[in-house]
């Protein structure tokens, strides 16, 4: 497999990791971002796909990238009984800087329709229902309204079939369907914990400043979801190992070092 071999070609954590988030990136732009038209099934798809792909990786710890990084830091450090949370956190707090790419669709799935065929299904049914109302007001107010300039005023309303002729450029609940089946999915928003919130308070400002909201901020509202969801999972054991978010101070990290490495392009195999 190809991207086993650009990941035994690394020649550190740190070159591993980064090619391992590079490449599950590239698969999970290559699944097409998940929406409404294509249904939960489409994001379990992506999901099985990712599982596959992880097994067939790393069988030894099946599927599980963490823990083959790990074994890594043994292997090379002898150190054990590394939390998790210091592998996934952002290498501004002192952490390794894996993505989980599990993680974003995993929040995202609930956000899709299970079944896009129940939205087409209740715009016929919208427009069959527009319909009859439609015709009562005709029936009921038809000649009241009429202007005659136009001539004699129709004694029937139009058929069904000369009504949904245009559809596809007049049709109100089509388009109220075609719009809701266009939506991207979006992450399910995290509710902030009073655990949490403390530990995030700890942060200094300065540290995480980064407008984009990449990386664990002090301040909520302004992380990305997948922050969110990463430092929810790891914030307690994180907490018990270091006695809080940071593994290290700021002041203590190599920051000019990390920018370096974080915008270095990976080097493939040839």
């Amino acid at each position: 497999m190809e991207f086993q071999r650009q990941l035994r070609a690394t020649k550190s954590v740190f070159a591993w990791i980064q090619a391992y988030n590079t490449y599950t990136q590239f698969l999970i732009n290559h699944f097409c971002r998940p929406a409404n038209c294509f249904g939960q099934a489409h994001v379990d798809d992506c999901l099985g796909t990712l599982a596959r792909v992880h097994r067939d990786l790393f069988p030894s710890t099946k599927g599980n990238a963490a823990q083959v990084v790990k074994g890594m830091l043994k292997e090379k450090f002898e150190v054990d009984k590394v939390p998790d949370g210091l592998i996934y956190f952002p290498m501004t707090l002192g952490g390794l800087g894996l993505r989980n790419p599990f993680a974003s669709l995993q929040a995202m799935r609930s956000n899709v329709i299970e079944d896009p065929n129940i939205i087409i299904d209740e715009a016929f049914e919208d427009e069959a229902h527009e319909y009859q109302i439609a015709k009562s007001r005709f029936e009921k107010s038809a000649s009241k309204y009429w202007n005659h300039h136009l001539g004699e005023c129709p004694t029937e309303f139009m058929d069904w079939k000369e009504y949904i002729r245009n559809r596809r450029a007049r049709s109100k609940p089509f388009q109220r369907a075609w719009l809701e089946l266009q939506k991207p999915a979006q992450e399910e928003p995290l509710e902030l914990t009073p655990k949490v919130e403390r530990l995030l308070k700890k942060l200094p400002v300065a540290s995480m400043g980064a407008g984009s909201g990449e990386g664990i901020l002090n301040d909520w509202g302004r992380m990305t979801p997948y922050w969110k969801e990463i430092v929810s999972l790891y914030a307690e054991e994180m907490e018990e190992k270091f006695g809080g978010l940071a593994v290290v101070e700021k002041a203590l990290l190599p920051m000019g070092l990390v920018g370096l490495w974080k915008g270095r392009k990976v080097r493939w195999e040839g």
